[in-house]
């Protein structure tokens, strides 16, 4: 009955299919690598994604490991079709999305077929109990006995304050129409900003300043969130369930499962500069995950990605820095975004050097052995986690990444993406988005996607230039820009030359920094 609830609710109101990084089997597999273990190579795995929802998490990774299988699966009927007739579009080989109740995983592939890595993102937190425990099970039967998987979900204590907001939203929306709840849930916001900006408080009332300066700064983000079907499901779903951290790792215990690491934090007794402060929290909080517990408290934190394994795997577990260098020894080091404040913040530091070429190399790696000729080896694995928590775009890759130009003759837009781009061209999609090979979501408009097709390799930008002027012209558009918040309409036959020029080579550039292009061979 649930389940049926559920199922008619995302049937309803489609969920967008997002890409996320942190759930790409490159990442999942490096982490796990760092840690001690030895998972499958992310170009020839068994991949099976729990919610897949339309498949946009997994369809980038199958175009980008195409001798890797993909599995995805999803209750939502509505949301499995509209993924299938994608994948037929496209025409990918390698993957599949089946209409199935989670609870069913086991019966249908246990001693028949084992996974390298599961995927559960955006469920786990969002289903019943009874769900929860299939997720959990299903995880300890199919994986392949040094497999990972990751699953996310709302925490405690950061989630408890967006709780009370979404219980507002629930409660105001409670005897509308389905499909008048959303609105009415916006509306109790509007009511509550308005509510409190013509009451008065004393300064005494200092419980009530604070609690009101916290849930606005809630209402905000949700004013400002575009995705509707995404706060529909967040803050109006029969269930959103946060838990703390160390809850979820006893539960992981409860199925014969072990927690490795975060996917997106690290934290550090060395975070604390007051020696006594640091002491008392080796004395109080003494292993990993009370550790990471007390840091979620510090931090309010709202949402993990968590990567697990079988408990058997457990002892296989390094979490030193010099364990993990070696584990990493034949790794890349990646800028996954322009950070030249990152430079500017190292002067004068021992990661300077360091920091100083990962910003030059950008968008291209460097290899974690001429790592350790600009900083020493007792440090790295420290400035790596110092870097990843400054700038959030620093990766461990297994991969050494290059650095490619759009040129004619010499490189172009990666042959895999063609027919991948042109869906997205064609349907104006509003059920998935467009995955980066990092697993980025691909932010292009439809006239963007459609100039970057003309990066072929036998185009020159003064070509795509003149093909984007006329497009305009085709479309009867006039080019408009942002200055000191003034949109300003460009008339001008030499300021439209400029802004078309510009444009061409700003897209040339999001080709460059996202991976997008090859070499001709």
């Amino acid at each position: 009955m649930i389940n049926d609830l559920i199922k008619a609710s995302y049937d309803e109101v489609l969920y967008r299919s997002n890409s996320y990084n942190m759930t790409c089997i490159d990442r999942l597999y490096e982490v796990a690598k760092m840690h001690g273990l030895s998972p499958r190579n992310p170009d020839n795995a068994r991949v099976l994604e729990i919610g897949c929802a339309s498949g946009g998490n997994i369809m980038g990774q199958a175009i980008n490991h195409p001798n890797s299988h993909f599995i995805g699966i999803d209750l939502s009927d509505e949301q499995v079709k509209i993924g299938k007739e994608a994948i037929c579009s496209i025409g990918i080989k390698n993957i599949e999305l089946i209409t199935m109740d989670i609870c069913d995983l086991i019966s249908i592939y246990k001693d028949k077929l084992s996974f390298d890595y599961i995927i559960v993102h955006g469920v786990y937190s969002w289903v019943p109990n009874e769900v929860r425990a299939a997720i959990l099970e299903s995880s300890r039967e199919l994986l392949d006995d040094d497999g990972v998987a990751l699953i996310s979900y709302n925490t405690y204590p950061g989630w408890k304050i967006n709780e009370i907001t979404r219980d507002f939203m629930r409660f105001s929306a409670v005897n509308s129409d389905k499909q008048d709840k959303l609105q009415a849930a916006l509306n109790a916001l509007k009511f509550e900003k308005a509510a409190y900006a013509s009451t008065k408080i004393s300064p005494e009332q200092t419980y009530q300043i604070l609690t009101r300066e916290l849930k606005l700064d809630t209402i905000n983000q949700i004013e400002e969130t575009k995705d509707k079907a995404y706060l529909y499901h967040e803050y109006l779903e029969i269930f959103n369930q946060p838990f703390y951290l160390s809850d979820f790792v006893a539960d992981l215990e409860d199925f014969s499962l072990c927690y490795i690491a975060d996917m997106q934090f690290h934290f550090s007794y060395d975070e604390f500069v007051n020696q006594s402060v640091k002491e008392y929290a080796k004395l109080a909080y003494p292993d990993r995950i009370s550790k990471d517990q007390m840091f979620d408290f510090l931090n309010s934190t709202k949402f993990r990605s968590s990567l697990i394994t079988k408990k058997q795997n457990e002892q296989k577990l390094v979490f030193d820095d010099d364990s993990i260098l070696k584990n990493i020894s034949d790794f890349h080091l990646v800028l996954t975004s322009q950070t030249p404040q990152l430079a500017d913040r190292a002067k004068g530091l021992s990661l300077e050097p360091f920091a100083k070429t990962l910003v030059e190399s950008y968008p291209g790696s460097i290899s974690v052995k001429d790592a350790l000729n600009l900083v020493a080896p007792s440090e790295l694995i420290r400035h790596i986690y110092d870097i990843i928590a400054v700038t959030n775009s620093l990766i461990v890759s297994h991969k050494s990444i290059c650095d490619i130009y759009y040129k004619p003759g010499i490189s172009k837009l990666k042959e895999e993406y063609i027919a991948y781009i042109g869906y997205f061209i064609n349907t104006n999609s509003e059920a998935l988005s467009c995955a980066t090979p990092m697993n980025f979501i691909l932010g292009l408009n439809n006239i963007e996607m459609e100039i970057l097709l003309m990066f072929d390799g036998k185009n020159s930008l003064k070509d795509i230039t003149k093909f984007l002027s006329s497009k305009f012209k085709k479309l009867k558009l006039v080019p408009t820009i942002e200055k000191d918040g003034i949109t300003k309409t460009l008339k001008e036959s030499k300021e439209q030359e400029q802004y078309f020029k510009d444009a061409v080579e700003a897209l040339a550039k999001y080709a460059r920094t996202n991976y997008l292009l090859e070499n001709i061979l």
